[in-house]
């Protein structure tokens, strides 16, 4: 029988490193030094904020809401770019009247303010000089917002479900897609890596009498790794699996190529 090291073979130092300090020296996960700004260039992210940018740019200083929010006539304008397309949207079921009815537009621009590529003044947003450079260079683009969005940004925000749960461990199942994510795998197969180093995230999903805590974890991990993470910054495919009445029943994931250009383990 052959066995399995657990933990991914990874010693307690290497996993110190992937849970407290990712991408730094002492990681067993890093990013390249070069990234490939072409390819980077086809994320739909990416070319999201990019767009966000260049559209203040355009009209800056960009005057807010009084609540610091962009306006609806610029919602509008981002939403007509269609990066992010929405069927309820489209048949007018669903109405873009502030800046959160348009989650990608809000989270580009938390993101945006993190990273220092825009500032707000006087209740008005302008493209700072980090954001202009940032808009010459993709790999110098993709690199401030994925440190941002891994650092800085909050995962649980705009969710129900629990604070820490995949992002306090992120790069541990980054390291183990990079690994194993040549081949099409169930996503539990991650969740359960996962849940081997932290099988305390289990208990903050409590028994209620719609779903077991299992599967309440298993669709947050889902959303918040593979649905919203990879798919920010275009690191993996997607295949889904559903049952008789056309329920999502299993999510199948892979690595995309550009995953290993950005990404080095070892």
């Amino acid at each position: 029988m052959r066995f399995v090291r657990p933990f991914q073979g990874l010693d307690p130092f290497e996993i110190t490193a992937l849970v407290y300090n990712p991408l730094t020296e002492n990681s067993p996960l890093k990013l390249r030094d070069t990234l490939p700004a072409e390819e980077l260039l086809e994320v739909s992210m990416m070319q999201f904020i990019r767009q966000f940018l260049v559209d203040v740019q355009a009209q800056q200083p960009l005057k807010l809401t009084q609540k610091g929010n962009l306006s609806r006539k610029f919602i509008h304008q981002m939403y007509d770019h269609r990066f992010f397309p929405s069927e309820h949207v489209d048949s007018g079921f669903s109405k873009l009247l502030q800046e959160l009815d348009f989650s990608p537009l809000h989270i580009g621009h938390v993101i945006s303010k993190f990273a220092g590529l825009v500032r707000k003044y006087n209740n008005k947003l302008s493209v700072t000089k980090k954001g202009v450079r940032a808009l010459e260079d993709a790999s110098v683009l993709y690199r401030e917002i994925l440190l941002v969005h891994t650092s800085k940004f909050n995962w649980s925000y705009m969710s129900y479900d629990p604070d820490d749960v995949v992002q306090l461990g992120w790069a541990y199942i980054l390291h183990a897609f990079i690994k194993h994510g040549d081949k099409e795998r169930n996503a539990s197969f991650y969740a359960e890596k996962y849940l081997e180093l932290f099988p305390e995230m289990l208990e903050q999903f409590p028994q209620n009498q719609y779903f077991p805590p299992e599967r309440r974890f298993a669709n947050c991990f889902q959303l918040r790794f593979f649905s919203k993470f990879c798919n920010f910054f275009g690191l993996a495919d997607y295949r889904v699996e559903k049952d008789e009445k056309g329920f999502q029943k299993n999510l199948f994931v892979k690595k995309k190529p550009l995953a290993d250009k950005v990404f080095v383990i070892g």
